[in-house]
């Protein structure tokens, strides 16, 4: 299956297709390409929520590639009904954004759609409770891990080979349990069950530690926009109405306190599947007026269910933009239409 990506990105590039549809989604509305960290390379993990995480060099090669090809539009123009085009954002607010995205971002002059948990500004959680997981687990390698409601994994010796496995198995047994309600204060009991403490100051501060107050309030300074993404980044649709409310209007009033507005939400994990109608009317009810998936599977309609490209640590051109064009996910109506839209108009592109 992966060579015949490689193969399909390889020729939609080579022939100019992969950016003629490209071009084509920017023009038709907006094409949103989300991060979440941009690291030093070293610093880069397997961990198996970390797909996303993007070395600083590949970084830059992709927004000089888009550069080469296309504009970058605002940040602030990303919830503007009328603006078509091609716009950047980042998720959870941790401290690479402010020490690598935002001097690589000012470079080239573009600014980007921020998107923060309050929570961990606030200190209210020191990490996001899929993190903790990971962090835990790599500091049990080749110790027994103990699990006291879950018999199939506690008393298992953790194997950093299989540290992604394991990690999904206690995430799961989170989700099929109904324990994301109080998640934080379950990974809290396996903690003290397992003698451990976790802190910032152990582990990677670019990649583990949130952005302070003054950062995000200077990345407002600098026309950046920034939104609410939660108060601690739970699954919305696992939790009950109570403690979805409380996850979304806390972290609004906070940002609505501390910077004076917040009428835009970057959903947590924005699929599909987390983001059903009850979810959707609870947001609304909250006092969002705009909210941002992690897929291109948007209702056209719906300002709470707007799409975004999720962009991982692609070091060629033609996966970068036969990602971005969806290649793999082409019907014959997005053909005929990109066609007709590549040679209608064609003097007012930006594609060249």
């Amino acid at each position: 299956m992966q060579n015949f990506k490689k193969i399909l990105y390889n020729l939609s590039y080579d022939s100019g297709f992969s950016n003629l549809l490209v071009n084509h989604k920017q023009h038709i509305h907006k094409l949103i390409i989300t991060y979440h960290n941009v690291l030093p390379f070293s610093e880069l993990s397997r961990f198996f929520t970390n797909n996303v995480d993007v070395s600083a060099e590949i970084f830059e090669f992709q927004i000089r590639s888009l550069l080469e090809k296309f504009g970058i539009q605002p940040g602030i123009e990303i919830i503007d009904p009328d603006k078509k085009g091609i716009y950047l954002s980042f998720d959870d607010g941790m401290l690479n954004n402010i020490e690598i995205i935002a001097p690589i971002l000012k470079k080239y002059g573009i600014t980007a759609m921020f998107a923060i948990c309050n929570g961990l500004v606030q200190k209210n959680i020191e990490f996001i409770w899929r993190d903790t997981i990971f962090l835990m687990l790599k500091c049990l390698v080749n110790k027994k891990l103990i699990v006291s409601d879950m018999p199939s994994l506690s008393g298992e010796v953790i194997n950093e080979k299989f540290l992604n496995r394991t990690a999904a198995a206690l995430t799961a047994h989170i989700e099929k349990n109904n324990k994301m309600d109080h998640v934080y204060e379950y990974l809290d009991e396996i903690l003290l069950s397992n003698n451990l403490t976790l802190n910032r100051d152990s582990f990677s501060q670019l990649r583990y530690s949130p952005m302070p107050l003054a950062d995000i309030k200077y990345l407002r300074s600098e026309g950046h926009f920034i939104v609410s993404h939660t108060n601690t980044h739970r699954k919305l649709f696992l939790l009950s109405d109570s403690e979805l409310e409380k996850e979304l209007t806390i972290s609004r009033n906070y940002f609505i306190n501390e910077l004076g507005q917040c009428n835009t939400l970057v959903y947590p994990y924005g699929t599909s599947a987390e983001v059903n109608a009850r979810v959707m009317h609870l947001v609304d009810k909250a006092g969002y007026k705009y909210a941002f998936l992690n897929t291109e599977k948007g209702f056209k309609n719906s300002d709470l269910f707007m799409s975004r490209v999720s962009m991982g640590n692609v070091f060629s051109k033609s996966a970068f933009f036969g990602i971005l064009a969806g290649m793999n996910k082409l019907g014959i109506t997005n053909i005929y239409n990109a066609f007709i839209d590549n040679f209608k108009d064609s003097k007012d592109r930006k594609y060249i």
